[in-house]
């Protein structure tokens, strides 16, 4: 952290100046930065009806608490980049206009807890949806590497199945 100087006059001293660290103003400016980061810009999140769950929960045969923990990650998912749709292929694809009696999803309201609850969840399935991604390149790479192995080794079996005039190479 840096602290200013300012030289200011002041008649009470010796040499009428005065030199005052600025860790007030200082001070100020960082709250007045954090309050103007402390705003979260209100973005319009679509939702899922309540019957169309129950019927996912239904056809899917999986309980409405799991349900709503995915809806949820989804949900904080989208709000975290700003409304913009999750999968690519909905970016540009033609919506249907909003309806102005359907209710928003926002954050406000919730106990903090459950916001907490939310959030562990989300870093929770973001972590697996990593790890997933890792195996998934760490297998295309293993196979990359251990096809053109297969092939070398069995043109070398080949050879010394050939040389083999005993058929001690068989068994």
């Amino acid at each position: 952290m840096e602290m200013r100087a300012e030289i200011v006059d002041n008649p009470k001293r010796e040499g009428g100046t005065e030199i005052r660290y600025t860790d007030e103003m200082m001070k100020k400016a960082r709250e007045k930065l954090a309050a103007s980061q402390a705003v979260i810009p209100l973005v319009s999140i679509p939702t899922v009806p309540h019957e169309s769950l129950k019927r996912i929960c239904e056809k899917a045969d999986i309980s409405e608490s799991v349900i709503r923990y995915i809806v949820a990650y989804w949900s904080l998912k989208r709000k975290s980049r700003f409304g913009v749709p999750l999968l690519r292929r909905l970016i540009h694809s033609k919506t249907l206009p909003k309806s102005a009696d359907a209710s928003p999803t926002s954050g406000q309201g919730t106990h903090p807890s459950e916001t907490k609850t939310y959030f562990l969840l989300r870093t929770n399935l973001e972590r697996v949806r990593l790890l997933c991604e890792l195996y998934d390149s760490t297998a295309s790479l293993l196979n990359r590497l251990t096809k053109p192995l297969n092939t070398i080794m069995s043109e070398v079996i080949e050879k010394i199945a050939s040389k083999d005039y005993s058929d001690v190479s068989s068994m």
